[in-house]
């Protein structure tokens, strides 16, 4: 009865424990646009941390009359930025990288929506990615850099 309890026991604990595996990126994304680009880095689900909030969670928990700062970047034309940044990261959630169009303030940046000509969502592996930010038939367009 005890070898049956204790395995039962034990794989009840694994499953209720969260796990969080810590992740480090380093990336660096060119601006080839002719236009500024606003960076953003979120990820696509658990652990929600400072430093990786989506501008939609930051705008529903900042109050109206105070300036929502996020994880935003703005990149002028043929510029490139670099971040490192670590987190915590459920097994099942990605780092992504939000490239807007634009030098955007936050409710602009709310404005764009996934799949929008001016906004480009790529996920993000751990470790270092170098991207380029181009324009290509009036479409924001976001690859890894040759």
């Amino acid at each position: 009865m005890l070898k049956r309890i204790l395995p039962l026991s034990l794989l009840a604990l694994l499953v209720g424990c969260a796990h969080y595996e810590t992740r480090s990126y380093d990336l660096s994304v060119k601006n080839d646009t002719g236009q500024p680009i606003t960076l953003w880095l979120t990820k696509n689900g658990p652990k929600y941390e400072e430093g990786w909030k989506a501008p939609e969670d930051l705008a529903a928990e900042t109050p109206r009359n105070q300036r929502a700062i996020g994880s935003d970047v703005v990149v002028p034309p043929g510029k490139t930025a670099t971040a490192v940044r670590q987190g915590e990261f459920d097994p099942g959630t990605s780092a992504i990288l939000r490239v807007y169009l634009g030098d955007l303030a936050i409710n602009d940046i709310l404005a764009i929506s996934r799949g929008s000509d001016r906004r480009v969502d790529t996920r993000l592996y751990p470790g270092k990615s170098d991207w380029t930010a181009f324009m290509q038939a009036g479409r924001l367009m976001v690859e890894p850099r040759k």
